[in-house]
């Protein structure tokens, strides 16, 4: 299977109202298209709505016929009940629950189930039909529409065989990409296609289509609350434990990424002891300064679980930034990430394939989940659900060591931010792009949030602050087409995890004045005790500084004169003294300068493609 089976799920869907003759007409030439096509499977046909995928397809990728005509789920799904998963599951949906599905337009779904998968179903009365993407946002989701039919795809690339009008740049989110390339809202670069986020569902009704979130995290932060911080301990090591086991059933062999650091040998740790374990290959990529070189701990915790390491260096295949970049594949969406995952992509791909995997395994979500971030706002939730009781005392402690501040600043803090004043978790969050020009950052100032961070006044900031990173987090990952011989996957990313964490509050998140205190009781019995007790974490910073030296050259020429530049969105000024490294490059401008050039590559192969197919 090449590279780009192996990485991508690709897919597509039809959504049209059956009514419509004309919308009709026109879906059927869209089938028309994939019907016979080389590698291209029809899964479901139904008035109204369409789909295809290809075949073969990776691991971790099925399909899921719903019963009398009710739709179909593509991807993979367990049970949310996990006490009811075993290594032999599988998902034999009746025809009453599947009607059950349909007609609560995929509540039931995404209720009684998990895994990562897009759904496409249709309501039994006829009235509406859906598309759906879970909330780990493992399935690419994007659509567009255009004769009144909505195309609902994985790789835009799929789109080639329908002879669309040529996409146009959004120039407007590639400002607020560059202001800020963590943000993750529907609209994408281009303006004719939206993206699905983990968790939304798209509703096509006969007068009205609209796109809402279906999986919602506010509604974990009131229910079901964990107060008990043994239970929620004991609670984070089962749930761990099962969603991993149940991923590893998935694959014959996975590369797991063993940084070195706590959330990465988590994951090790529930791997080896799943009952169905694939074959386990680790890798480490190490730096060449000291805050880079995590090898000491990754031996460690590969020792512990007892499976092979491989040891890489982040140099080893990286050549100076060059025109390789211009070869990354097209997407709806310019992503920092896609900037390595280029460079390295044969040796990485190299690997992969040696072992045969199904996927490279991280430990990414550890952060967001296990609560990494060093904050007081564990004090201002516990006043906002207890008011002050004697029990505040050692939460304020635990959030002054947490932020290396005094007692009274954790509690005045607490105090103040558990008063009913607006508050944004911005206010904690990184600063905004360093080099766009005054009006473009200006006139990004309304742009729209993620929904998730909108109507949360009842909700402890803490919760809004963890809800604003997990919109980021499971929105982030999307593949390169043609580029991965394997996916990329993480199984703390997974909906029961997610849920518990929220439901857990953030004075026990950290209990102890640690980041992650909570998941260090919870794990310690699987991590290394060197690892488990670390507070520090490895840095890749040097590397990059050192690559964006080595490529001054073409950078120069990529960026000062580029694409962005000459749209007003840049400002060559404030880029200069970065790229001809006249001055120092500060570390808050480190991430927006990577953001800037992956925004120039990806315009570039947007415009490119404009030209070569004729457009303005």
């Amino acid at each position: 299977m090449n590279a780009q089976g192996r990485s991508v799920y690709h897919y597509i869907g039809f959504i049209w109202n059956p009514h419509d003759p004309a919308a009709s007409r026109t879906a059927a030439g869209f089938a028309s298209q994939f019907e016979g096509a080389p590698d291209w499977v029809p899964r479901l046909n139904l008035p109204g709505l369409t789909v295809f995928d290809q075949s073969p397809r990776g691991e971790g990728f099925d399909s899921y016929p719903l019963p009398e005509g009710t739709g179909i789920i593509l991807g993979t799904v367990f049970p949310i009940q996990l006490d009811n998963w075993t290594p032999a599951w599988r998902a034999n949906i009746t025809s009453n629950e599947a009607r059950t599905i349909a007609a609560t337009g995929g509540r039931h779904l995404v209720e009684n189930y998990w895994g990562g998968y897009v759904a496409f179903l249709v309501d039994p009365r006829d009235r509406h039909r859906f598309a759906i993407r879970d909330c780990s946002g493992r399935v690419a989701c994007y659509r567009t529409e255009t004769l009144e039919v909505e195309v609902v795809f994985a790789d835009v690339g799929d789109l080639c065989r329908l002879n669309l009008p040529s996409f146009t740049i959004n120039w407007r989110y590639i400002g607020a990409f560059l202001s800020s390339s963590q943000l993750q809202v529907r609209e994408t670069g281009l303006n004719e296609v939206t993206e699905l986020l983990a968790g939304d569902c798209l509703i096509i009704g006969r007068h009205r289509r609209s796109q809402v979130s279906l999986w919602d995290p506010r509604r974990f932060c009131a229910d079901h609350i964990v107060e008990d911080s043994d239970q929620a301990a004991d609670q984070l090591l089962a749930t761990t434990q099962q969603c991993i086991s149940a991923w590893a059933s998935v694959y014959g062999s996975v590369i797991h990424s063993l940084s070195g650091g706590f959330d990465s040998a988590v994951v090790l740790g529930c791997l080896t002891r799943a009952p169905s374990r694939p074959l386990i290959t680790c890798v480490n990529q190490f730096g060449e300064d000291a805050n880079g070189d995590e090898r000491r701990f990754a031996r460690m915790a590969a020792d512990f679980a007892g499976v092979k390491l491989i040891e890489r260096s982040w140099s080893l295949g990286r050549h100076p930034l060059d025109s390789r970049l211009l070869n990354t594949p097209r997407t709806p969406k310019p992503m920092v990430s896609a900037i390595t995952r280029m460079l390295d992509r044969d040796i990485r791909n190299g690997l992969a394939e040696s072992v045969k995997a199904g996927a490279y395994w991280t430990g990414e979500g550890g952060d967001h989940l296990f609560f990494q971030m060093k904050s007081p706002l564990g004090v201002a939730d516990y006043i906002q659900r207890h008011g002050v009781t004697r029990r505040l005392v050692p939460i304020v402690q635990d959030a002054a060591r947490l932020a290396g501040v005094s007692f009274w600043d954790a509690l005045c803090t607490g105090v103040r931010l558990g008063s009913k004043r607006p508050w944004s978790p911005q206010e904690n969050l990184a600063g905004r792009g360093a080099f766009l020009n005054t009006g473009v950052r200006s006139s990004l100032a309304e742009y729209s949030a993620h929904p998730w961070t909108t109507v949360v006044e009842r909700i402890p900031k803490g919760k809004q602050y963890q809800i604003q990173l997990l919109s980021e987090v499971l929105n982030r990952d999307r593949p390169l087409p043609g580029v991965d011989y394997a996916e990329a996957h993480h199984p703390l990313l997974s909906q029961p995890l997610i849920e518990l964490s929220l439901r857990i509050p953030v004075y026990l998140l950290v209990k102890g004045g640690r980041p992650r205190g909570l998941a260090r009781s919870a794990f310690q019995s699987i991590v290394p005790p060197e690892i488990n007790e670390r507070e520090s974490k490895g840095s890749t910073t040097a590397t990059v500084l050192a690559l964006l030296r080595q490529s001054q050259s073409y950078l120069s020429d990529l960026m000062l004169d580029g694409l962005l530049v000459r749209q007003g969105i840049l400002s060559r000024k404030a880029l200069e003294p970065c790229i001809l490294h006249t001055q120092p490059l500060r570390g808050e401008q480190l991430f927006p300068l990577l953001a800037s050039i992956a925004a120039e590559v990806w315009a570039r192969t947007w415009s490119e493609h404009a030209r070569a197919n004729g457009a303005a």
